[in-house]
């Protein structure tokens, strides 16, 4: 029984429970230009596009069966600002041989960009969500839990000697997409988190250098012949499941 929280947040390139495909290094998802924001990292679906003409993020992965058990990817680094862009989530794993009853709070979140430091800097794209993997002989889902994959916001980007916001980390609890930074004098606004819905991407700023994109969701795998849900439960990322779906 779960009654409390497991949560793994922001966690470098993933996490010691998944494994992190090579395209999660890849650097086309940096700003390849000064003033260009960073895209958002690409899961369940392809993360936010940098603003200022940033890349668009790399393609989404279709391993809905998460074998093997993977984490997030990072997002990419603002034009002119390593290690900007916002980190994945981790991985979870939660087997049991019996029944599993969940009351409380299951989460695997991507971490937000950071913003640009200068008007030359664009921001970094969030951090995906990661990957929740559930195996069970019989699962109940109680009022009130909550299982969620969601993407971390881009961060703003700079604008003269402004530093932009950075982009807010998603939100372990529920479907509301974590903000991209938005702080008025600085440049553009970084692009909102994937959630149930997809990641939006960092805005063009004509002054100021682009914002990062928002991070994907990640994905959430349930595997029981048993699924039953309680009342109102938060379920937020793509969901697939094995011999039975949860009604």
């Amino acid at each position: 029984s779960i009654g409390g929280r497991i949560r793994v947040g922001p966690s470098a390139y993933g996490s010691p429970a998944g494994s992190t495909p090579a395209i999660c290094e890849a650097t086309a998802s940096d700003g390849a230009a000064s003033g260009q924001g960073g895209a958002g990292g690409s899961f369940s679906a392809t993360g936010g596009a940098g603003g200022n003409g940033g890349p668009a993020g790399q393609p989404a992965e279709v391993n809905t069966a998460l074998t093997p058990l993977r984490a997030g990817c990072r997002g990419g680094h603002g034009g002119g600002h390593a290690n900007s862009g916002g980190v994945g989530g981790g991985a979870i794993q939660i087997s049991v041989a019996g029944t599993l009853q969940v009351s409380g709070s299951i989460a695997a979140y991507g971490g937000g960009g950071q913003g640009g430091i200068a008007s030359a800097n664009g921001g970094g794209g969030g951090g995906s969500g990661g990957a929740v993997l559930i195996e069970a002989n019989s699962f109940l889902v109680q009022s009130g839990a909550s299982i969620t994959v969601n993407g971390g916001g881009g961060g703003q980007g700079g604008k003269d000697s402004n530093v932009g916001d950075d982009g807010n980390d998603a939100r372990p609890h529920d479907d509301f997409p974590a903000f991209g930074g938005t702080f008025p004098s600085s440049g553009g606004f970084g692009g909102s988190g994937g959630t149930n819905l997809p990641p939006t991407s960092g805005t063009t700023s004509s002054s100021g250098a682009g914002g990062g994109g928002g991070g994907s969701s990640g994905r959430i795998r349930i595997n029981t012949p048993m699924c039953t849900k309680d009342g109102s439960v938060y379920v937020s990322g793509p969901a697939t499941y094995g011999a039975q779906s949860c009604n």
